[in-house]
């Protein structure tokens, strides 16, 4: 007898085929898409006629006719061994009961007897010309549950995907006792629309991943949010190895994103155990040779999971304590879904050597009441059932950040797993903390807030926004001028103005400086070195001689030049660099507010400066400037610190800082290249007239103090820029900015052509606030684009486009001026030219994050 006539004797209906079941046996319906409808139907129908038979099934895609039309269970009982949102329905109404398990030990349940099957019905794809079927969707602990099985029952239906296996992932005709046929359409789950809850903790995870992790995530809003973030990056030769594939995978292949290539086991393959989703999913599935199914004793087994090495495992739960433990199957008694395998990839990610275990939730949610509650609780006591013990409790992610639990103490774990609860709830965790003995007196003397959170991070950015406050008198320069001139009358506009320029170049030089210093020495001495620069700076300019014209100038160009322009740019870039690692959610808010201070230096201490040389003299006050400025840079430096660290870890640890684009990494980028030339065209455009704003102004019969207007718009432009990047990103940031620059070159020669004061004053201000824009953005794309594992290297060397835009545009406008008998309108026409040109140049952008 060939395939095809054993296959026609074995074919009967599902009412035939279920007469099979008798009284007391157990049936096995396998798992989640092998749900057999037909049978399960026929089966039903047959409740008048049965009594104690007991029904195993897990994942219910679709109602059950066995609880439907038996609700009072006098026939059959229905037994789960994980929950869908349906079968979540029965177990409250009390027609379903949970079996606890680990999803990578059910197949031994089966084997060793302690989960009997008489009859199995599975529903499996046709049947192939050598007489095999696909299981199709579901490998999982099939073949362990029809090995054990007394009678085997087939639902060929062709929606089920033929899918090639690892093992166990067929059977053979003459293997079953029946064939019962069905076109009856597989059970989908298509994932939800993400919520902006979910878009946050995605967010928060995203950073943690890089090119060759190989994923396992979940089902629902949050991996959805995910796969599209991922789907949009540029992350690439990602691996999938997961116990459950659902359509976040599928957005994730559709963007060529997982190529399996860079896994060290199975490399070329996706793997799967099982499977629901989306009919777009299952298509895509069937007959793919690149994605392959296997026993979940092999795919959800830590040692398997350990080999993997780069694995990211991403988890949902449903709350947790403040000892760290976790659950995700209840909410208090009432049961949710199940173990399933989040023990089994938690372990497993935890043994691979560079293994990341994320278990994810939101802070809060609301009862049927409207009441709203958090996730995380002082202790659980209202029957909650631990999933995962605080002894293996990873990386839990709220919308609120991300806390990283092993290695600490109880204290440590409360302090961090309270930084990301929500703050409404905040206080009363650390009130029930402290009444569980787990909350320290160090914790308590800084008034109940987690160390290392808000407290000290904002004195970080209030010492650094001051001192920055300080090195931002590099930018008054134009104060200086006239005192010079009256001083060495033999001075050139273009001579002074090469003061400024040298500064620029050594400013960018001094930052690169910092930024390769910063691997071998601390903040507090970067700043150190840069105070005792800008005090012999400032201090040996104070000692020139005022007789030889000639030797002073060259003085003037080393120690204003140099010596103060490197400092300022070595402690530019080691107080922002160090600062913004505490503000990795709000980077660019903490930019914006120090680059303010920089900003700011101009005028609200260059108005006071030059108060200060009309009473005392030019010289005195760099004397005192030396000093002031040197006092302030050692004392600040004992806030400047980076983040802090937990014991025993270092920051790399603690923070997602081991990615990153090195230096020479970063400047193989077509990306960067672009980004840099768009800032040098747009600094050079407001340098047309920032470092010569005063004189500007008085020419238009504004008063020189106003014109230092743009250094005050030059600081807000910054905290502008910064918090429009947090929420907006590159794209726009950068439109907002070169739309800016573009305005003010508009006003300037609208005010020009008009002779305008008012037009000149807001040309100013919009220049102010594009040239408070490209500091801010360089320092957050840079981040953003390249990583922060190399950050203070890669941003000192984007500082580098401030060096020829400081010569480009001092030397554009010098020769314009002067072509023109001391006219502004080539100028003003040159800001909207090169202005014009950035934005062109910004279209060819492509938005990406750091991913190395």
């Amino acid at each position: 007898m060939n395939v095809y006539e054993e296959y026609k004797k074995k074919l009967v209906s599902a009412e035939e085929a279920v007469k099979i079941v008798k009284s007391g046996d157990w049936v096995d319906y396998s798992q989640t898409c092998s749900f057999p409808e037909d049978l399960d139907a026929a089966l039903a129908a047959r409740r008048d006629e049965l009594e104690d038979v007991n029904v195993r099934n897990a994942i219910s895609m679709k109602p059950v006719q066995v609880v439907e039309q038996d609700p009072d269970q006098k026939a059959f009982t229905y037994n789960l061994w994980h929950c869908s949102g349906i079968d979540r329905k029965y177990v409250d109404q009390g027609r379903a009961f949970y079996s606890p398990m680990l999803f990578r030990n059910c197949g031994s349940y089966y084997t060793r007897g302690y989960a009997p099957v008489n009859v199995a019905m599975i529903t499996v794809a046709p049947m192939d010309k050598n007489g095999y079927f696909s299981y199709g969707l579901t490998n999982c602990c099939m073949q362990e549950m029809l090995d054990a099985a007394d009678h085997i029952i087939l639902e060929v239906n062709p929606n089920m995907p033929f899918v090639f296996g690892m093992e166990c992932d067929h059977i053979h005709i003459s293997e079953v006792d029946y064939v019962v046929e069905s076109t009856k359409p597989l059970g989908i789950a298509p994932g939800g629309a993400p919520s902006e809850i979910d878009k946050k903790i995605a967010g928060n995870i995203f950073p943690y991943l890089y090119d060759g992790i190989t994923l396992q995530i979940g089902i629902g809003g949050m991996p959805n949010a995910l796969g599209g973030l991922i789907a949009d990056s540029d992350l690439k030769d990602l691996g999938m190895h997961t116990e459950l594939m659902s359509d976040g995978y599928l957005k994730l292949y559709q963007a060529g994103k997982i190529t399996n290539k860079k896994k060290l086991l199975n490399r070329g393959k996706g793997v799967f155990s099982i499977c629901n989703g989306s009919t777009d999913l299952y298509e895509f599935l069937d007959h793919n040779i690149d994605i392959m199914s296997a026993p979940m004793r092999y795919v959800n087994n830590p040692e398997t999971i350990r080999q993997l090495d780069h694995f990211v495992s991403i988890n949902g739960c449903v709350s947790m304590d403040l000892y760290g433990q976790v659950c995700s199957e209840t909410s208090g008694t009432r049961h949710i879904s199940g173990t399933g395998g989040q023990v089994d990839f938690v372990t497993g990610a935890y043994a691979a050597e560079h293994g990341q275990a994320f278990l994810a939730m939101s802070s809060t949610f609301k009862d049927k009441q409207g009441e709203v509650h958090s996730r995380i609780l002082p202790k659980f006591t209202a029957g909650d059932v631990i999933t995962t013990p605080r002894t293996q409790a990873p990386r839990m992610v709220t919308e609120y950040g991300v806390a990283q639990l092993s290695g600490l103490a109880t204290w440590q774990r409360a302090e961090a797993i309270i930084s990301i609860a929500h703050p409404d709830f905040r206080d009363e965790l650390i009130k029930a903390a402290e009444e569980q003995k787990i909350w320290a007196e160090i914790q308590q003397a800084i008034g109940g807030r987690p160390m290392g959170a808000s407290v000290n991070r904002w004195i970080k950015l209030i010492a650094g926004t001051f001192m920055l406050l300080f090195l931002g008198l590099l930018y008054a320069w134009s104060i200086f001028n006239a005192p010079f001139k009256s001083v060495y009358e033999s001075w050139t506009v273009s001579q002074l103005s090469m003061t400024f320029t040298i500064s620029m170049i050594f400013f960018c030089l001094g930052a690169f400086v910092a930024g390769n210093l910063a691997k071998k020495i601390s903040t507090q001495n970067i700043l150190r070195i840069a105070a005792v620069k800008l005090f012999v700076g400032f201090f040996g300019v104070s000692m020139l001689n005022p007789e030889d014209s000639a030797m002073s100038l060259i003085l003037l160009y080393i120690l204003y030049g140099f010596l103060c322009g490197s400092g300022v740019g070595m402690g530019y870039n080691a107080i922002i660099s160090t600062v913004n690692k505490s503000f990795a959610d709000r980077a660019g808010l903490a930019s914006g507010v120090m680059l303010l201070g920089f900003g700011l230096g101009g005028i609200v201490l260059g108005g006071t400066v030059g108060s200060v040389i009309e009473k005392i003299g030019l010289f005195p006050t760099f004397r005192i400037l030396g000093i002031l400025i040197a006092v302030v840079l050692f004392v600040g430096s004992i806030f400047i610190t980076p983040p802090p660290v937990e014991p025993g870890k270092t920051v790399e640890q603690k923070k997602p800082d081991d990615f990153g684009y090195t230096a020479s990494e970063m400047i193989r980028e077509k990306s960067f290249w672009i980004f840099v030339v768009w800032t040098i065209l747009l600094n050079s455009a407001s340098l047309l007239v920032i470092n010569s704003a005063a004189t500007i102004a008085v020419s238009f019969g504004i008063p020189a103090v106003l014109g230092l207007i743009v250094s005050l718009f030059n600081g807000i432009g910054r905290v502008i820029h910064g918090a429009f990047f947090d929420r907006f990103k590159e794209k726009k940031s950068t439109l907002l900015n070169t739309s800016f620059v573009l305005c003010a070159g508009i006003l300037l020669t609208l005010g020009a052509f008009f002779n305008a004061a008012p037009f000149i004053l807001l040309g100013l201000i919009f220049s102010g606030l594009g040239y408070g824009g490209t500091p801010t953005l360089a320092s957050t794309v840079i981040l953003d684009r390249f990583g922060p594992k190399n950050y203070a290297v890669n941003f000192s060397i984007a500082n580098f486009s401030l060096a020829p835009a400081a010569i480009i545009g001092p030397m554009i406008s010098s020769v314009l001026i002067e072509k023109s008998g001391g006219a502004y309108n080539s100028t003003f026409w040159m800001i909207i030219i090169l202005a014009a040109v950035a934005m062109v140049l910004r279209l060819f952008l492509k938005e990406q994050h750091a991913h190395k």
